[in-house]
């Protein structure tokens, strides 16, 4: 799974960061009601290089606030993490 891009936007965060965990919750529980054998990996999104691209997308909110819950839900739900951002750290093209 790969949520949260449109979350992250400073106009979106701000009223919806206490939503979050629960929503992403409530999304992969969904996926393994219909499946319960369903595999589930929970993708770490790619780095923003430049702040306000593709809308108020702030790398900040995204690096300290919206990956440690990411991984806290991983950890919490024993889901396996595909970490972008690590991956992406010398590409800001």
């Amino acid at each position: 799974m790969s949520f949260g891009g449109n979350d992250i936007k400073e106009e979106n965060w701000r009223t919806g960061s206490k939503n979050f965990i629960p929503d992403y919750t409530k999304i992969m529980d969904s996926f393994k009601a219909v499946n319960p054998d369903l595999k589930v990996f929970m993708t770490i999104d790619s780095r923003i290089f430049k702040a306000n691209v593709y809308g108020e997308r702030n790398p900040e909110i995204l690096e300290k606030e919206a990956i440690p819950m990411l991984y806290d839900l991983a950890r919490e739900k024993g889901i396996k993490t595909i970490n972008f951002f690590d991956l992406t750290k010398d590409m800001p093209e």
